[in-house]
Order: structure tokens, then sequence, then C-alpha cells
């Protein structure tokens, strides 16, 4: 044995205990032994020396093997005990061995102890193995039973009693297996016990029957168990109860014969595509095909790249670029793209696709849905188009109210000067009346061409930190002493393409709308920093193109604004000044401006906790450009001829009267073919082409062009009050031109053409 045994002896003789330990060492047993001589010293054994076995005599003064083994098997049930004397006949030993003792030696006989002791060692040990056997079998809850050779039950355990519906306390003895299973499964009961029989083990689906007759639909393993000569001794059965698992098969059943009435009846387009190292290998395309494209499933089989073939091709590159994205395992977006349906028809559809990857994350193939969007693009433009009439509606209401005030300003002013020039009185001060209405109104076109992004803008690397630094003391004027002004720039440069007067605008409109907010005085605060646009704020705001930004954070302690009037803020001619207090248009312009950089602009507001701004512009890749400093004065006659191309009658008239009283000669043209017409017979006398953007029937852009063909030289300025669409900024930027966008004052207009010339 491989570790010694420890034996307790109850003997009242020493001698005697001696002897029996000599016949277990003769044995080569390896053992322990301690005596006890009393029943307090058998009790201190039992507890303290935790004996693997028991040896005892039969009679000890005050105490005697019958109580010993009663106090054994309440303090140490499984250990062996075994009865040593030479004075009590059978009688005591059945007695004792009733009580549960093990076995009983005769102490004349003690060369037989070592082998009881083995022996009574190894069944308790077996019983041990079998009683804990049998409480697994208990604990689980699927079916374990077994019968005899000829199929009759011998064991079953809770689990299975439960499955068939047998009480605990019932009896199974001599049950027939094969009654435990419906009439259509005892067939296949006994086909399985001969495969067992033959290979030792079955294993398959069936069915037990309870006693309420109810089936349950197991999965059963029979083992067939054999003596040595191979004879059957005893088959046993696990079975478990898959009702669960039949329920949800038959739901995955009736689900995907759903699915596929769903996928067959539906008017989408599905399809999936697989994918293997990165690659597209195969695309299936569900029955929706035909109802969006025109084209049967066979056609697409036939033809891999019909679906290619089939996007317009102006969303060619855009859905090749989709496709690139989904195999590099990127997560996209619902597309909307046109394509060629086959009768011809050009169809929008919204292509949604969804990868699908394995365990370890890799790409196997994407699963996409694919509707036809026609109608809906149809409605979206009529809503567009309605939307659009009311939004024309409030602009035109808001041009008209503050022109119809602006023109009788004018009109009244004119009306008085002419009135005191006929009577020959002296003018008193109408004219200036005139000219200060008249500004109201180029500010006001200026205001919505901002708005539209129609306004032409000179945008170039500026340092947004220079910028507010030379503007500060210009808002602290604009916010007044009650209002605290604060400012807190990024550190470094912070480039951002932009022009300079645009932006110096929009925080001088902010700074405004600040005050305003302010009527008791606060803080004002404008910060710069730089920002990250990624797709969780695309995601969360609704727009943006993700990316590095340029932050200007404009915000004040005023009273703020409601959800309402926050939605509300950027719209042309809305205000919630008093009347006379504002036109409506200085935050739509800074709204207009933005977007015209590229950017974008939103508000975060709350009524009583103020107002923050947050304005983003595209960092610049170069360096900014350090500011200009201050022209001087320059001389704004001259003698040179100038051709004039200018379609409106009263603003050519006044600019050539402008031109010549400050002693230039000027050649006219009413549109830009006549331009071209009176440079080609005066070009060698023309020093300066001055030319409005927009012209009938050739406008200023394509008249330059032509004169150019005819002197490469020649010098141009652009005039224009609404350019977009004809001219860009860095069409003029170059030698010899420059730009002007109406309303031109006259000495703006002089200046412009002087350093035009001297360029």
């Amino acid at each position: 044995m491989e570790r010694e045994i420890r034996i307790l002896i109850l003997e009242d003789v020493p001698t005697d205990a001696e002897l029996a330990e000599r016949e277990l060492r003769k044995a080569g047993i390896p053992f322990t032994a301690r005596r006890a001589d009393s029943k307090e010293a058998f009790l201190d054994g039992l507890r303290d020396f935790r004996p693997d076995a028991i040896l005892a005599d039969y009679a000890l003064p005050r105490f005697n093997a019958l109580e010993a083994i009663r106090l054994a098997r309440n303090e140490r049930p499984d250990t062996p005990f075994i009865l040593v004397t030479g004075s009590q006949g059978e009688e005591v030993a059945v007695a004792l061995i009733k009580e549960g003792a093990d076995d009983y030696i005769l102490k004349s006989s003690l060369k037989r102890l070592p082998t009881a002791l083995l022996n009574a060692l190894k069944r308790k040990e077996s019983e041990r193995a079998h009683r804990r056997l049998i409480s697994i079998l208990e604990a689980t809850t699927d079916f374990v039973g077994m019968t005899d050779a000829e199929g009759r039950a011998v064991y079953l355990n809770q689990g299975g009693r439960r499955m068939i519906g047998v009480g605990e306390d019932e009896s199974i003895q001599g049950f027939s297996a094969a009654e435990g299973h419906p009439a259509w499964a005892r067939p296949l009961f006994h086909e399985a016990l001969l495969t067992a029989v033959r290979d030792g083990v079955w294993q398959g689906e069936t069915a037990l029957l309870r006693r309420d007759g109810r089936e349950i639909p197991v999965s059963q393993v029979i083992m067939a168990h054999k003596a040595s000569d191979g004879t059957v001794e005893f088959f046993s059965s696990v079975a478990r109860d898959i009702t669960e698992i039949k329920r949800a098969e038959e739901s995955l059943r009736e689900s995907e014969r759903r699915y596929r009435s769903l996928v067959e009846s539906v008017t989408h387009y599905i399809y999936t595509v697989k994918v293997e190292e990165g690659r597209a290998v195969e695309t299936l395309h569900g029955p929706g095909c035909a109802a969006v494209t025109g084209y049967a499933e066979e056609e697409y089989k036939t033809d891999p790249h019909l679906w290619l073939r089939m996007v317009h091709e102006e969303d060619r590159e855009a859905v090749t670029a989709l496709s690139a994205r989904l195999l590099s395992g990127e997560d996209v977006q619902p597309m909307e793209h046109r394509i060629i349906h086959k009768d011809g028809s050009i169809r929008w559809v919204r292509n949604t696709p969804v990868p699908r990857r394995d365990r370890a994350g890799r790409l196997i193939a994407y699963d996409g849905l694919v509707v036809d969007i026609t109608e809906e693009k149809k409605l979206e433009e009529q809503l567009r188009h309605a939307q659009k009439m009311e939004a024309i509606g409030q602009l035109a209401g808001g041009i008209a109210h503050d022109f119809n005030n602006i023109l009788t300003a004018i009109i009244g002013y004119g009306s008085l000067l002419k009135r005191k020039i006929d009577k020959g009185a002296p003018p008193g001060d109408e004219a200036d009346q005139i000219l200060g209405v008249a500004e109201r109104a180029a500010r006001l076109t200026q205001g919505l061409l901002a708005f539209s992004r129609r306004q032409a803008i000179w945008p170039k690397p500026v340092d947004l930190n220079d910028l507010i630094v030379r503007v500060e003391r210009l808002l602290g004027r604009i916010i007044g002493e009650d209002v605290e002004l604060r400012v807190g720039l990024a550190e470094g440069a912070l480039a951002a393409l932009a022009d300079s007067g645009s932006i110096e605008q929009v925080l001088m409109n902010l700074a405004a709308n600040a005050r305003d907010a302010m009527p008791r005085g606060g803080r004002l605060t404008i910060e710069t920093d730089r920002a990250v646009l990624d797709g969780d704020f695309v995601r969360m705001h609704g727009y943006g193109q993700p990316g590095m930004y340029a932050l200007v954070e404009v915000s004040d302690t005023g009273v703020g604004m409601d959800e309402k009037t926050r939605r509300r803020i950027f719209e042309p001619f809305f205000t919630t000044k008093e009347v006379g207090k504002g036109t409506g248009l200085g935050l739509s312009m800074c709204y207009g401006i933005v977007k015209q950089h590229n950017g974008y602009i939103n508000v975060y507001s709350e009524p009583g906790r103020g107002t923050i701004f947050r304005i983003y512009l595209p960092l610049a890749a170069e360096e900014a450009e350090e500011p200009l400093p201050e022209e001087p004065e320059i001389q704004v006659g001259g003698t040179e001829t100038v051709l004039l191309a200018e379609d409106d009658a009263d603003v050519r008239k006044l600019t050539r009267a402008v031109l010549e009283e400050f002693g230039y000669r000027v050649v006219e043209a009413v549109d830009g073919e006549e331009a071209v017409r009176q440079y080609r017979e005066h070009g060698e006398k023309i020093d300066l082409v001055i030319l409005d953007v927009i012209m009938p029937r050739k406008d200023g852009r394509a008249a330059y062009e032509e004169i150019k063909r005819i002197r490469p030289s020649a010098k141009a300025l652009f005039l224009s009050g609404y350019a977009a669409g004809h001219i860009r900024p860095e069409e003029v930027g170059g030698e010899g031109l420059r730009f002007l966008a109406k309303p031109i004052s006259p000495r703006e207009l002089l200046r412009e053409v002087r350093r035009a010339i001297e360029e």
C-alpha cells in the first residue's frame, strides 16, 4: 500500500494488541497503531487519531464492542470495524455484523487478520465511490438508468423519475425499459440494444413515454456492459430532454420559412457578397433584384459585372469606393445613388450594406438591401421646393420691407433737395442723408450675399490668433464699457484658410449680438483652440466632414434664448429685437460667411444661461501670411484711357462721369461683345479695361479672355454686385487683375483704377 494505515485498536490487554500488530507487519502492511482501553480513550482516538480502520476486542471493563461500534458509526461511519475476540461465540459476531461490523477474527486465527483488514478497506472504498457516483447521478437532471441483460429496469435516478413521471419511492424493479418508449419508438429501442451489444454503444434521438401519456423527445446514449466472457451483464442509458431544442429548431424552421416567403415576396433587392482574404468572390442576388433593377437573378449570374455597369456613370466611382471600403473591413453608412433600369429609366436607390464577420473579427461577407427611392426623391424635391418658396416669401418680405424704407428715405430727401435747388435755396444735409441711407442699402445687399454665400471672398492662410488680437480693441468699442471682454488664445499659430475681412465681420456681428443680449452688462469671452471633428461628432450633430479644424468660441453671459428661437436665429430677417433695433441679417451673414469658408457654426443656449457660438474653420496647410502694412494714400486722378464695359446705362453714365471728372479718357461699351470690338479698334491706346462681370451677349470674364488674346498684357478691373459662378477669387488675383464688389463709392473706384494702372 502507498500510505500508512491508521489503526485504532480497542484492547485492554497490551500483549493481545501487540500480537495483532505483529501479524500485520508480517504481511507487509504499513500502518500506525493507537491502542484504547476505555470508552473515553476510544472516543478520543476516533476524534483525534481519525483512524482508517478499527480492531476491537468484544469485552472490556465497563465497555464492549457493541457500544464501540455504535460510537464509531456516529463519529466515523465509513471506517471499517473488525471484531477481534477470543471468547465470544458466533452469535455475538453475527449481532455485531448486523450492527455494521465488517468482519470478525478469532484471536486464535490472527493470521487471517491482514486479509480481512485489506478486504474491509477495499470494500469501504468501493462503497464510498459507489455513493459518490450515485450522488452525481442523482444530482443530474438527465435520465440515467440501468437494465439487466433482458432489458428490465434495475436503477433509475431522480432526474429520470421526474422525466417519465415515476414517484421517488415507487419501485421500478422488473419494469420493462421498452415500455418506457412510445409504440413507434420501441422498434428503434430494440435496434439500439442490438447495436450496443455489437458496437458497445448506440447514440441517437428518440422519445420517452411519460406515465401521463405525453412523449418527451430525448437525445439518448445506450451502452452494453459485458463480462470477461463477452456476455452482457447490464445496459446503461443516459437521455437528455431536448424539448426546448426541438421547439427552437421548429421555431427556426418556421422563421426560415417566413423569411423565405418574405424575401420572395419583397420588392426590395437583397444581396450577399461573399468575401475571402479581402476580395469579393461571389455575389448572390435575391429575387427582389428584378423589381428594383428590371434584371432577373439569372441575368446577374451570367453577367457578373452587370450591377456595376448598371450604376449611373456619375455615381460609379463613389459606389466602387464604397465597395473598397467595405472590403477593407470598414463600417460604412447607407449610400444613395442612381442606377439605369433595364427599361432605360434612371432610378434612385438607397444601398445599405452590413458587414458580416467571423469570431476573429475577419470580414467573411456583407449583406445588403437596395431600396428604390425614386418616388421618395421626388417627394423630397417637392418638399424642398415648397420650403424654398416659403423661405423666398420670407426673404422677399424682409427685403421689400427694408428696401421700401430705404427708398422712402432716398425719394423723400431727393425731393426736398430738388425743391431747394429749383427755388435757388442752399441745400441742407439732404445729400448726406441720401448717402447714409444708400450705405444702408449697400450693407443690406452685402448681408444678403453673405447669407446666400454669393459674396466674393479672398481666402488666404490667416493666423486667427493674430486676427483676434487686431480686432480686440474694436470689439471693445462695440460692446461698450459695461461688458467685460476676455480673450483666450490657443498656443502657437492657428492658421486657417480664410478671408480676414469676412471673419472680422463675423466677430463684430457676434459681439454686437452679445452686447444686445447683455443690457445690464456682463462678460464676452472669445477663445481659440484646435478641434478634431470625428465620426462620432458627425453622427451626433448631423453635419461636418471629419478632420482637423480651428475652433473659435464666442460666449456671453446674456439672457440666452429658448430652443424655438435657437433653431431660427440664422434665418434672414428673423429677429427678436424691437422694431428699428436690427435688420435680422447679422447672424445669417455669419452663417453664410462661415459656410462659404467650408466651415461650420453652431450655437448652444438656454434662457438665463447665456449663449455660446462655436465656429469650426478648416486648418490651412500653409503658414499664415503676415498682415500687410497700411498703404499710403495714392493719387486718384489720371490722364490714361479706360475702356468701360457696363450694361446698366445709369451705372455706366455715373462711372464715366466720375472718371472723366478726374482726368481719365473713357471709351464706352454696353456689353462684352462691344467691349472686344472697341478694344480691337482702340487697344493700343487703352491702359485699363473695366468690365462688369455679368453682362448680356458676352460676360466680363469671356470678354477679358478674348482681349488677352489680342493683347496678353492687358490690365483689367472687374466690377460686380454678384459674381458667384462667373469669376473665382484665384482668377483675379494675378498681375493686372483686380475686383470690386458693387456698390462702389467714387473714391474707392478711383483708388482701384489707379492701383490697377500702376501695377
